[in-house]
């Protein structure tokens, strides 16, 4: 019933897409931080600078950018016919996803970097035929510029190389177009801190982005049931995916084995690195587009419902105070 209501193409899921976010928000209002991941990225570091004890201001700010990012992933279906229903559940979904524990609804590095990803796919996806330079040279330069808010967006580079090569035959030019696109942002941002006697100082900080501390995660039983049930569901969807593949054009085809790899790369990561949220919120953009085709392609209802509702329910879960 839930998701039948959801995933219609109706302008009050739209409506509700805010409000379901101001809800999950909520009970970090009182004590909303700014927290990096541990790897020095410009961009960032100035911003969480600027934010120093603004408390509301950066709740209202990650308010905001996630109903933003709802709204662009609703768009990128619209632009490139993802899937044969249309639907604003993704919106619904993503919020779900990225509010599901108190860690990732503070202002983060993911929070403002990762959406530079998805424009970076997005410019590739613009490729249909032939070669076309300048989107290649946009998907390099905006996965560079989400780099300068999340620094590990940088081990993404080259599956941006493996993407292209599954939308299109690859050329070396094309190959160094996209370098040339992603050296652009840091090239100026090196300017400007050596204009200001500052690039020494940054090339430490950088080097030591590439040692990672490893940790167990400290959580609570209800965020052990979020994660679990979220990974539960992606294996689903991708073991879906794999057997039964709906999509008729091989555009789309290829889009969701691009989607696929990229979430199973954050996920990789996010263990990877210690249990770096970050990685985590990254994931969530690719999984709500995931999980979105898979409660529209299934033919049980029932059984969509009841997935649906453990989603819901994993995520509203957080709500409850048991400690582990």
């Amino acid at each position: 019933m839930l998701l039948g209501i959801l995933k219609k193409n109706d302008p009050y899921v739209l409506i509700l897409i805010p409000i379901i976010g101001a809800v999950l928000l909520f009970d970090s209002y009182d004590i909303h931080l700014v927290i990096d991941s541990g790897h020095f990225s410009p961009l960032f570091s100035e911003l969480s600078w600027l934010l120093l004890g603004k408390i509301h201001f950066s709740f209202y700010i990650t308010l905001a950018l996630v109903v933003l990012y709802s709204a662009y992933l609703i768009r990128l279906n619209s632009q490139n016919i993802i899937y044969e229903t249309r639907s604003y559940l993704e919106g619904v979904i993503f919020v779900l996803l990225i509010f599901g524990t108190l860690s990732t609804k503070m202002l983060s590095p993911a929070i403002l970097g990762s959406i530079f990803l998805l424009f970076s796919l997005n410019s590739l996806f613009k490729i249909e035929k032939g070669t076309d330079l300048s989107a290649v040279f946009n998907s390099g330069f905006y996965l560079s510029l989400g780099s300068l808010f999340f620094f590990d967006l940088i081990f993404y580079f080259p599956f941006l190389w493996i993407s292209l090569g599954v939308i299109k035959s690859v050329s070396f030019r094309e190959l160094l177009v996209s370098i040339l696109g992603f050296i652009t942002p840091i090239f100026v941002m090196g300017i400007i801190y050596f204009i200001n006697d500052d690039l020494i100082y940054i090339a430490k900080n950088i080097e030591n982005n590439f040692i990672f501390n490893y940790r167990l995660p400290d959580l609570k039983i209800t965020e052990y049931l979020y994660f679990g049930w979220v990974l539960l569901l992606l294996f689903f969807s991708l073991v879906k995916s794999a057997s039964v593949n709906q999509a008729k054009k091989i555009r789309v085809r290829k889009m969701f084995f691009i989607f696929n790899i990229f979430a199973l790369l954050a996920i990789s990561l996010l263990f990877a690195t210690g249990f770096d949220i970050n990685h985590w919120i990254t994931a969530t953009f690719f999984m709500a587009i995931i999980f979105t085709r898979y409660f529209l392609q299934m033919k049980s209802l029932f059984w969509s419902e009841i997935l649906f509702f453990l989603l819901v329910l994993s995520t509203v879960a957080q709500f409850v105070k048991i400690e582990l």
